[in-house]
């Protein structure tokens, strides 16, 4: 992983180096080729591998104020042996004042440039910081001050390191330029960002403070970004989706704004899209764009599978009971449109029967709930109904909407009497009967007004007379 990570550091460098970023190829000279006069001649013949083992050892790393640091720490942690653009002091001993050379890639500079040092983790080599110096002729220069251009870019330099706080506009060689971080382009159009990763429009290398909009992926205000935005931003006629100031074309999802919230997709907001949508654990109902929190019915998923219960604009699973959609009502069973239910549910007071998940306005009949039958008429329970009921062949005595399964008398139903024990109409019944008061003569469980004769009940012999006692 190492080797890794120092080739891919190298392979960064060298495409800078292509570009003039760092230029240090133009003049280079091999390290025994190379003469600095505070290093005695006695000791040339130990560049480069007697340097870096004599003269910067692994916890030695050239510090931001130019000295070699032995422990060097970045907040609060050590860090040793820059990888790429080693700097390198001529002398015999590390801690001693004097000449510093650069050296890269296996060559000490000659030439005149600017030159960074990345400072890595001694563990797992990730950079953590870099800095860049001025050097004149492979020498680093820590007392110039001033500007200094390589033809690509112009920086502005403070004891010899570019100052990465030098942020402003600036005059080199009487044309106006804007620096970012102690850099500007000479000729430069585009988005650029500084260290806190805040961007800034320039046109021909000057910021476009009259700039306000998109450009390159950055929502700009005056030619620059507000790294700490995070909102929805309204260009154009169309309402865009930043974060940190750039504008977020992968993410899709819910983003609040100003109260409410809209959905975002490829950048914008969406207003043509209906459907539920998650958003850290929750189901929120989108409609054309905005979570309509006005929202009271079922929607699905992509118009697809299964159907949820929603209570102003958010999926309700706690919810058991009816909901009415596109003039129909539904059972819901924890938040989901349950089509295997059959029976009775309670809305407001009333209760109702479901057939296969849907209230059945249809349907008269019987049905059983918790163990007792009740009577439903028309889809609703009629608590109000004292009468026979037919169900699977078999007539029924329902009390006050319920089966009374302890009744033993005679029931009036359209014209007949019928004679009913344990809730059923007993059709092998011959006999008598009373009901309230009077004697009443039962043939085949029906009351029979032509009879008149003799009975026999309870072992005694009685005469009815037009099927009364």
């Amino acid at each position: 992983m190492k080797t890794f990570k120092r080739k891919l550091i190298t392979m960064l460098i060298a495409l800078a180096m292509t570009t003039g970023m760092i230029s240090m190829i133009s003049s280079r000279v091999s390290a025994k080729d190379y003469v600095v006069d505070s290093v005695p001649e006695s000791e040339k013949s130990y560049w480069p591998s007697d340097l870096v083992t004599n003269y910067h050892p692994e916890n030695y790393v050239l510090g931001d104020d130019g000295e070699l640091k032995e422990n060097y720490e970045i907040d609060g942690e050590k860090y040793s042996d820059p990888v790429y653009g080693f700097i390198y002091k001529a002398s015999s001993n590390p801690n001693e004042k004097g000449k510093w050379v650069f050296y890269s890639g296996g060559y000490f500079l000659d030439d005149t440039d600017i030159g960074e040092v990345y400072y890595t983790n001694s563990d797992d080599d990730d950079i953590v910081q870099y800095s860049s110096f001025y050097y004149e002729n492979g020498i680093l220069k820590l007392d110039y001050n001033g500007f200094f251009s390589n033809g690509y870019n112009i920086y502005r330099l403070i004891n010899g390191k570019v100052d990465d706080n030098f942020t402003q506009d600036a005059e080199y060689e009487g044309k106006n330029y804007f620096f970012i971080n102690g850099r500007a382009f000479t000729d430069f159009t585009g988005v650029e960002t500084d260290k806190n990763d805040k961007a800034y429009y320039l046109v021909d290398s000057q910021l476009q403070r009259s700039f306000t909009g998109i450009h390159d992926g950055w929502y700009l205000q005056n030619g620059t970004t507000v790294p700490t935005l995070t909102d929805l931003v309204y260009v154009n006629g169309q309402w865009y989706y930043v974060e940190d100031g750039y504008l977020m074309d992968e993410y899709e999802g819910l983003v609040p704004h100003a109260g409410s919230w809209y959905y975002v997709r490829n950048d914008v907001v969406d207003w043509g899209y209906t459907n539920l949508v998650e958003y850290y654990g929750t189901w929120y109902y989108v409609r054309n764009g905005e979570i309509d929190w006005n929202y009271n019915s079922i929607s699905q998923v992509d118009n697809n599978g299964v159907w949820y219960k929603v209570t102003n604009g958010r999926v309700d699973w706690g919810y058991t009971g009816l909901v009415q959609y596109n003039g129909d009502w539904y059972y819901i069973n924890n938040g989901r449109l349950d089509w295997a239910y059959t029976g009775l549910t309670q809305y407001y007071g009333t209760w109702y029967y479901v057939e296969n998940g849907k209230l059945n306005w249809n349907y008269t009949g019987l049905t059983q709930y918790y163990g007792t039958w009740y009577y439903v008429e028309h889809g609703v329970l009629n608590w109000g109904y004292h009468n026979l009921v037919y169900y699977n062949g078999t007539w029924f005595y329902v009390d006050g909407g319920r089966i009374d399964w302890n009744y033993h008398n005679l029931v009036y139903y359209y014209g007949t009497w019928y004679y009913v024990d344990n809730a059923k109409i007993d059709w092998n019944y011959y006999g008598l009967t009373q009901y309230y008061g009077t004697w009443y003569y039962i043939e085949n469980g029906k009351l029979n007004w032509n009879y008149t004769g003799y009975t026999k009940y309870d072992n005694n012999w009685y005469y009815v007379r037009n099927g009364r006692l």
